[in-house]
């Protein structure tokens, strides 16, 4: 029997993104349900009418809500997609849990505070909601790779890991904060730098200081037009560096240097290319479906969530205390 879904918020990552082009694969909420033949979506909720008008053509077997608690009351669903505004997350979450859904899968960033994110993963883990949170990578097979070459000790122990990034450090800086933790492991501590500090969303660079005394790097360029996200790891073995917005990656590995006698210097390594690419959200919506069939654990959770962002809000708290040092509890 199919899995009932239903979408909060049907914006550009609700449904909207599909509409773009220049998008060649599945980028939106919406469209990795309809991708996925074991869940189906019977309702979506959005205030603006012209949104939820493209909603109700696109998926007319769904029924169209301006109110979401009116979703929730007339619909038994299974999972929830949170797409709203960050500062809404933490209100429907919690309504949500009490219409006793089995998973829900939040956008990015998790919430707007962090009492309000911590609260949020009680609140599931008490209920025993799965939480998922759309760090969208974290289901990218490229990436996933690149983890499974550092975990195999492909580059040796990891000594730095230096990340790029366009701008906005909650919408987008996240993304990479959870990528550094994803192939670095838990934060110790941070030192934060930006220019634009009293933004909603600052652009932030950073020093992250890893568990493990491996250093990781932060930079953003400060345009969010000039798409960037790439990530360098550098190990006691080799190198791996995620370029093209990690459409390609590259493997270096330490070999005897042909220019100096008793040096090793950095080799391009063959690397395979990975199997016929599926879209991440699709991936993550598969994931979903699993975790609740086999009682799992999504590939980033509510915990992951919340990681990221006390990391960014650690980085902003340094840069607005003259670079403060701020330890990640």
């Amino acid at each position: 029997m199919k899995l009932k879904a239903g979408i909060m918020g049907l914006g550009n990552i609700g449904s909207l993104f599909d509409e773009d082009p220049g998008r060649k694969e599945v980028w939106s909420h919406v469209g990795a349900y309809l991708a996925s033949p074991g869940v189906d979506i019977v309702a979506g909720a959005e205030p603006d009418i012209t949104r939820l008008n493209k909603f109700a053509q696109r998926c007319p077997q769904a029924k169209p809500y301006q109110d979401y608690g009116e979703m929730l009351k007339d619909n038994r669903l299974d999972i929830m997609s949170i797409c709203s505004p960050t500062d809404t997350h933490f209100e429907i979450l919690s309504r949500t849990v009490e219409a006793e859904v089995k998973a829900i899968f939040c956008e990015k960033p998790i919430a707007s505070r962090g009492e309000d994110a911590r609260q949020m993963v009680d609140i599931c883990q008490a209920k025993k909601v799965i939480l998922a949170v759309n760090y969208t990578r974290r289901w990218d097979q490229n990436y996933r790779r690149v983890k499974e070459y550092i975990d195999q000790g492909k580059i040796g122990e990891i000594r730095s890991i230096i990340g790029n990034y366009s701008d906005k450090v909650f919408m987008m800086g996240t993304h990479l904060v959870d990528m550094l933790r994803f192939f670095g492991g838990e934060v110790d501590w941070v030192i934060g730098e930006g220019q634009n500090l009293d933004a909603d969303d600052p652009g932030i660079s950073g020093l992250l200081l890893f568990k493990n005394g491996a250093k990781g790097f932060l930079t953003c360029n400060g345009k969010r037009e000039n798409l960037v996200f790439e990530i360098d790891v550098l190990g006691t073995e080799g190198r791996i560096r995620i370029v093209e917005n990690g459409y390609r990656t590259e493997l270096f590995r330490f070999e005897e240097s042909n220019r100096y006698s008793g040096y090793q210097e950095l080799k391009r390594q063959p690397m395979p290319k990975p199997k016929k690419r599926k879209a991440p959200l699709v991936s993550a919506v598969e994931d979903l479906i699993e975790c609740i069939e086999k009682s799992g654990e999504p590939a980033c959770t509510g915990k992951d969530g919340l990681k990221a962002l006390e990391i960014a809000v650690a980085l902003c708290t340094s840069a607005s205390n003259n670079n403060e040092k701020i330890r990640i509890v």
